[in-house]
């Protein structure tokens, strides 16, 4: 059974596997859910075609009070607004399902954009236009973003397509 992190109540959900989408909203759209030490959050997919696991998702600053409740891909100018990394292996257009927004994540899509690799420790950020990370800093140099992925995983610089990586989710 899902539940929070037990320091507030126990909630529980009436679909708390993290693969499942629903055309209805049965959750709680917005609502926070803790497994072990990751956390998740039941969104609303309003991007133009499907999102699938891996993929990051970003919140749109045009959303205002429902700002946690839809997700896109990197809208251009929304990218500092990284909402998580999708959870279900497809999750259609308009349809409800579950992004995890903290934790370690063994399958995040990231990609070497402009020639330049990412090392274990780096910090990764949704990029314009993409449903994949890029690199925002090197490990050890500033600036630290406020909602970021570190990078477990090493990514030469001569991969040209996203590629699957472990990385520690911070969208919380």
């Amino acid at each position: 059974m899902a539940q929070n992190d037990g320091n507030a109540a126990k909630q529980t959900f009436a679909h708390p596997t993290l693969t499942y989408m629903s055309s209805t909203d049965d959750n709680g759209v917005g609502a926070i859910m803790w497994h072990q030490q990751n956390a998740y959050r039941w969104v609303q997919n309003k991007h133009s075609a499907a999102l699938t696991v891996g993929q990051v998702c970003v919140h749109k600053d045009g959303d205002a009070a429902n700002f946690y409740e839809k997700v896109y891909d990197g809208l251009t100018g929304d990218e500092a607004m990284m909402g998580g990394i999708i959870m279900a292996t497809s999750l259609t257009k308009d349809y409800y399902g579950w992004i995890q927004i903290y934790g370690y994540n063994a399958v995040i899509s990231m990609y070497a954009s402009g020639g330049t690799a990412i090392a274990a420790g780096d910090s990764l950020i949704a990029s314009n236009a993409t449903a994949y990370l890029v690199l925002g800093a090197a490990s050890g140099t500033a600036p630290l973003y406020l909602r970021q992925v570190i990078s477990l995983a090493a990514l030469a610089s001569s991969v040209t397509i996203a590629t699957a990586g472990a990385g520690i989710i911070q969208c919380i």
